[in-house]
């Protein structure tokens, strides 16, 4: 890209100015050229290995790599080195519930909501790793919290997950509905939505929902699939077996893609 390419020429001017490995780090991590981020970062580190926000975008790449444990180790490394870096316990989070390691998350969560009590992402993922948990009603208070501090699709999601696992459908049904309302292109509210209703056996809405979602995204054979399975329990087969048609339309579609 024309950034790394002006990098490039910046670093071939000034070898041992670490900020240009490190921006050339940044450039590389947003093409997704993480192997490429990660060999920068480690330039840039060993002109100046105390610089903690050189560690942090070092764990964002273990994080999207999928090396996770590298991934703590740099987090740690950079809040050693920085111990108020918000962003720091919260990819520590995040990496810890990617693990499983759920208590260690919250731990995360809540030293970085010591530093910046409105911390949106801290108090967001707390509140998704209370409810893998189990602890929904301390979800439900953190998501809540999250959605005050900045409305977000995914945060009322969160919100009538945990409403439903309590057996609190229609308050469920009213976060889904916030979070349409919130973004309307996102079809994960949508689904949500259908899913429950489909449950219930309120079949007609469940179909009214999945199509709403099969608007937004087309290409997304469950959609189809579950919107004729609704189908058959209302009897409506010709209705089921065009929605068949249309998921193997898409299949098909996809293994040509593949040749």
């Amino acid at each position: 890209s024309k950034a790394c390419d002006n990098l490039n020429e910046a670093i071939r001017l000034n070898p041992r100015d670490q900020r240009f490995h490190f921006e050339k780090g940044k450039a590389h991590f947003h093409l997704r050229e993480f192997n490429q981020a990660l060999k920068c970062y480690n330039q840039a580190l060993s002109l100046d290995p105390n610089d903690a926000e050189v560690h942090f975008q070092k764990g964002e790449v273990f994080y999207e790599l999928g090396e996770f444990e590298e991934a703590l180790d740099s987090y740690e490394k950079c809040l050693k080195l920085e111990s108020d870096h918000i962003g720091g316990y919260v990819s520590k989070g995040m990496t810890y519930r990617k693990l499983s390691k759920f208590e260690e998350a919250i731990n995360c969560y809540d030293s970085a909501l010591l530093f910046e009590p409105d911390s949106f992402h801290a108090e967001n993922n707390k509140g998704i790793a209370l409810r893998m948990m189990g602890k929904y009603e301390e979800s439900v208070q953190s998501l809540k919290r999250a959605v005050s501090l900045k409305p977000k699709h995914g945060g009322y999601c969160s919100i009538g997950r945990s409403l439903e696992e309590m057996g609190r459908e229609n308050e469920a049904l009213e976060y889904y509905t916030k979070a349409i309302a919130t973004d309307p292109t996102k079809p994960s509210g949508y689904e949500l939505k259908a899913n429950l209703y489909q449950i219930s056996g309120k079949h007609e809405n469940s179909v009214y929902y999945w199509r709403k979602a099969i608007s937004v995204d087309p290409n997304q054979a469950t959609h189809y699939d579950n919107a004729g399975r609704n189908f058959v329990v209302m009897r409506n087969f010709q209705k089921f077996l065009d929605c068949c048609d249309d998921v193997l339309d898409l299949l098909h579609q996809e293994e040509e893609e593949d040749e």
